[in-house]
């Protein structure tokens, strides 16, 4: 019997290992099916629609707390998108640290396992072809998001401390509306920057999630000006 209990036990736990690597893949595989060009297009057209009503809603009644608790959920919503794999820019880093996008190397071109993962329906992301566009930005130009992304860290963290008599309280309810459609864009992005979004009208939704950003922010920015003046 204890020689039972043993086996049992051992192959509990490699049950339980299995499941364990396996759930990353699959959690990626659900957040792809997911990702569908017509939802995130919809999503887009929702958030700046809606854009004027949250605003007007926050300005009016919202307390300190419910500010702050979107502001940091829509951060939290904007770092995971950003944290999972097959974006464009990440594979092209990728492929260009291996050389693979290096014409004089045969394997130029050649997607990795973690593009065929993440966007089974496609070749390759980056291959010659893609590439002839009259503007095809290098890899280090996606770096702005570096800077946007502390800044918008440093403001989450700032206004989640920062007491009600505070100049950050006051501005919360002219700003949050926008921040939060900022951040919603940024994640649409995310998904929306894609290989899957190659083709006909999709190529134009990162660009419209990425016009919706920098309007929004922009909002924030005017709003901030606005109450500092």
């Amino acid at each position: 019997n204890s020689i039972i209990t043993s086996i049992d036990i051992i192959i509990s736990r490699q049950k339980s290992s299995l499941l364990t690597i396996q759930s990353p893949v699959m959690s990626l595989r659900i957040i792809s099916l997911l990702n569908s060009p017509p939802v995130v297009a919809i999503a887009g057209v929702a958030t700046m629609a809606g854009l004027p009503f949250l605003d007007a809603a926050l300005t009016s009644s919202a307390s300190l707390s419910v500010l702050k608790t979107l502001n940091v959920a829509a951060f939290a919503t904007n770092v995971a998108a950003v944290s999972v794999p097959g974006r464009l820019d990440g594979q092209q880093d990728t492929e260009m640290r291996k050389g693979s996008l290096n014409p004089t190397k045969p394997n130029a071109g050649k997607p990795s396992e973690e593009s065929a993962l993440l966007d089974e329906s496609t070749t390759s992301a980056y291959s010659l072809d893609r590439s002839r566009t009259l503007i095809n930005p290098s890899g280090w130009a996606f770096a702005i998001w570096g800077p946007i992304y502390l800044g918008e860290a440093v403001f989450v963290a700032a206004q989640l401390f920062a007491s009600d008599a505070s100049s950050i309280a006051t501005l919360l309810p002219a700003v949050t509306a926008p921040f939060v459609a900022a951040n919603v864009f940024q994640s649409l992005w995310c998904a929306s920057f894609r290989p899957s979004y190659g083709v006909g009208w999709k190529k134009y939704v990162s660009v419209a999630m990425l016009a919706g950003t920098a309007y929004s922010l922009s909002l924030v920015h005017a709003g901030g000006c606005a109450l500092m003046a």
